[in-house]
């Protein structure tokens, strides 16, 4: 399945739409003020829900090889873009990932009609764990975790100074891991500092080989081992080569 469009940065959600609604008298005041007119932006949502809600709503609450790789190769699409800012999310999880139709009606669509239609667009939202660095020096090291602890990596684990790029990578194996077996992959702390993976045999059984293996390159407990940005998008199960 293609990848959405390169270089694609993340976009707002949010759409202005002018209407004559009515105001207070201190908002009068305030657009007397500062020469605005009555007319107030109102912000307005295009349905969506967050792929932990699509996750839950499929069936066997995880998602088949071809709809794992359409939302996977856009989160993926959206990291090296970051990447290549010098910016870091840290806090990627099924949560902080939106399906978004972009539908031009009002009436919402249920998350299994999102996944059906193939169409949709991912969207990965609330940057408040971000970082940013020039992306023309080399990344600095970090001491603080910042994310959602079922998703640190295993050097964050052993409270070790570690890399945010691959600190990212690893976030994208476990974020993987849910979309194809609807579980993490490390049933505890200690398996994830191994980055020893244990799913289901009977979910395994029903993985692609490619997509296993694209799993354990980004849940490497060896950060320099790891696998890259760049190296998992040009993986064979991302690019539909099995």
């Amino acid at each position: 399945m293609p990848a959405s469009e390169p270089a694609t940065p993340p976009k707002m959600f949010a759409s202005l739409k002018l209407r004559g609604t009515p105001v207070t008298d201190d908002d009068k005041l305030l657009d007397t003020h500062f020469g605005y007119n009555s007319a107030r932006p109102e912000i307005t949502r295009r349905p969506s829900h967050d792929l932990f809600e699509c996750i839950e709503q499929s069936e066997n609450k995880r998602l088949t090889d071809e709809q794992a790789r359409y939302v996977f190769a856009q989160v993926v699409d959206a990291v090296e873009y970051l990447d290549s800012l010098g910016i870091a999310h840290r806090d990627i999880k099924d949560e902080n990932v939106v399906i978004d139709k972009n539908l031009k009606v009002t009436t919402l669509f249920s998350c299994r009609d999102f996944l059906l239609i193939m169409g949709f667009q991912v969207k990965l939202i609330d940057f408040g764990s971000a970082i940013g660095v020039d992306p023309s020096l080399p990344r600095p090291t970090y001491q603080i975790f910042y994310g959602t602890a079922a998703y640190a990596s295993s050097e964050i684990l052993l409270k070790q100074e570690y890399k945010a790029a691959p600190a990212e990578i690893w976030t994208l194996g476990v974020l993987l891991s849910y979309l194809l077996a609807g579980i993490s992959p490390f049933p505890n702390i200690r398996d994830a500092v191994d980055g020893r993976i244990s799913l289901p045999v009977n979910v395994v059984g029903e993985i692609s080989y490619e997509a296993m293996d694209l799993m354990r390159r980004c849940l490497n407990p060896n950060p320099r081992k790891r696998a890259t940005i760049s190296q998992v998008k040009a993986h064979p199960w991302l690019r539909g080569k099995q």
